[in-house]
C-alpha cells in the first residue's frame, strides 16, 4: 500500500512534455503531495527562488531531454540551486543503457519513461520521509 502524504511534501516535476507532467502530477496529487510543475530548467530554478526564498521541495523530477551534455549541465545547475533535493531521472525507455553519467552526479534514481506507476510511488516513498503532524 502507497502512503498518504502530507500536502506539506513537495515535488518539484520538470518536465518538457506537458501530458507526461500533468500526468505524474496528477498521480502524486492523488496521493496528498503538493506539486510543482516546469517545462524547463529555467522554470525551475524560477520556481525554486520564488519569492527570494528556496522553496523547499522534497525531492525532484527531472524529464531528460535527448541532449546529454545539456542535460548534465542543467542537473549541475538545479543541483547548485538546491543542493539539499534529492533528484529522480526520467528518461525514456530506448536511453536506459544512458544513465550511467547522471546516476555519478548524485542522482538517486532513474525511471524509465513511460513511466510505471508503481514505481513511481515506490521510488517517491523511499525518498520522501512523510512529515508527521504531532498534538502536543
Amino acid at each position: 500500500m502507497v502512503t498518504q502524504f502530507s500536502p506539506k511534501e513537495k515535488v518539484l516535476i520538470v518536465e518538457e512534455t506537458l501530458e507526461i507532467r500533468n500526468e505524474i502530477e496528477r498521480l502524486l496529487t492523488e496521493k496528498n503531495l503538493t506539486c510543482l510543475t516546469a517545462a524547463n530548467i529555467s522554470e525551475a530554478i524560477e520556481i525554486l527562488k520564488m519569492r527570494n526564498n528556496l522553496i523547499e521541495a522534497n525531492l525532484m523530477l527531472y524529464g531528460l531531454s535527448l541532449n546529454k551534455k545539456e542535460d548534465l549541465s542543467a542537473l549541475q545547475q538545479l543541483q547548485n540551486e538546491a543542493p539539499g533535493i534529492p533528484i529522480v531521472i526520467m528518461i525514456d525507455s530506448s536511453q536506459k543503457d544512458q544513465t550511467g553519467p547522471f546516476l555519478k552526479k548524485n542522482i538517486k534514481d532513474y525511471l524509465l519513461k513511460p513511466i510505471n506507476t508503481n514505481k513511481l510511488f515506490r521510488t517517491v516513498e523511499s525518498l520522501i520521509i512523510p512529515q508527521k503532524d504531532f498534538n502536543y
